[in-house]
């Protein structure tokens, strides 16, 4: 989830790895919160957890959890293995910088504007000026506020 993952995918591919692990479990998968239930349905006794975490977007570092979800999942590491894996993912830094990504996203949102809705000279500047502002706030000023960070959501 922090990663940007596809919340319709979330519950399968942890259904997948309770499988193949062998770990009784059920998920109930909900915006930034995941309901594990693990035990026995049988004996009417489970250990339930809450997972919260926000979202995020990262497509390098998500392809990387994919990758190690897929080598766990198909036996080709062991789970000590790929838990220390997506132990080290999760402390990574992005490979750009806040500013830098601000300045992409002012790039992509100002060559948007005339090549796809056919927007003026100045409607360009101001669709990459709010392309920018609106990066910075998902980046920087949502992780600090509750009220943007459900915005974003």
């Amino acid at each position: 989830m922090i990663f940007g993952a596809p919340s319709h995918r979330i519950e399968s591919q942890l259904n997948a790895t309770a499988l193949v692990l062998e770990v009784p479990a059920q998920f109930v998968h909900l915006p930034n919160i995941i309901i594990a239930s693990f035990g026995e349905a049988d004996m009417n006794a489970s250990d339930t957890h809450f997972i919260k975490a926000s979202g995020g977007l990262n497509l390098g570092q998500l392809h990387k959890v994919h990758q190690v979800y897929r080598e766990v999942v198909h036996d080709e590491i062991g789970v000590e293995k790929g838990s220390a894996l997506l132990s080290q993912l999760m402390k990574e830094k992005p490979i750009y910088s806040v500013k830098l990504r601000c300045a992409i996203a002012f790039l992509c949102c100002a060559l948007i504007c005339p090549l796809a809705f056919g927007g003026s000279f100045l409607d360009m500047w101001v669709a990459g000026a709010c392309g920018a502002v609106l990066c910075f706030l998902q980046l920087h000023a949502a992780g600090k506020s509750a009220m943007y960070a459900n915005v974003f959501e």
